[in-house]
């Protein structure tokens, strides 16, 4: 007999788990879903997908079993990112490096360098010599 989790085609006789980014809550399924976006459907055999939410600093699109990271000089600080134009720009006076959750202050906790961030900065830049 089809489990949740799984699927039985017109002329299957054994149940196949459902593969990496599908998943069934349907006994007797014959084929499997496709992971909605914002969800990363991540192991065989899925049937709760709403375990698998896309954390901060990530986005999933649909029928994906991995996280995709907000770029450099962007971040997510919710869950549930299902493209990447929900990664938001850092913004000036920030950076973002890859997966940020939120934007870091742009400074040297040290104070020996001059730093500057303009919006979408993926890290500080170093100020050019005579500038501070």
């Amino acid at each position: 007999a089809c489990t949740a989790g799984a699927y039985c085609g017109l002329a299957t006789v054994q149940p196949h788990l459902c593969p990496v980014s599908t998943y069934s809550i349907d006994p007797g399924a014959v084929e499997c879903t496709a992971c909605p976006s914002g969800f990363f459907c991540k192991d065989q055999g899925t049937i709760d997908f709403t375990n698998f939410i896309c954390p901060p600093g990530t986005y999933c699109p649909e029928a994906t079993d991995e996280l995709v990271l907000c770029p450099a000089g962007t971040y997510r600080n919710e869950t549930g990112g299902s493209k990447l134009a929900q990664c938001l720009e850092t913004p000036g006076g920030y950076y973002s490096e890859e997966g940020a959750k939120l934007p870091r202050y742009c400074s040297d906790p040290a104070k020996h360098v001059g730093y500057f961030c303009p919006a979408g900065s993926g890290n500080m830049t170093i100020c050019p010599p005579g500038v501070y």
